[in-house]
């Protein structure tokens, strides 16, 4: 059982130093990947669509 929870601290020490010392680098990544993007600007507006009609 000790070996068990000094193999999980070892882990929780790595993760940890990694997130410290990467923070600025994983901040940017997390802020590019789940930030809100921003619309593309466009100068005149979208075409309508036009569906074909049919056949009834």
């Amino acid at each position: 059982m000790l070996n068990f929870f000094l193999v999980l601290l070892c882990i929780a020490i790595w993760v940890a130093l990694y997130v410290l010392y990467f923070r600025e680098h994983i901040r940017t990544w997390i802020e590019n990947r789940f930030g809100k993007d921003t619309p593309p600007k466009a100068d005149e507006p979208p075409a309508p669509i036009k569906y074909p009609k049919s056949p009834q």
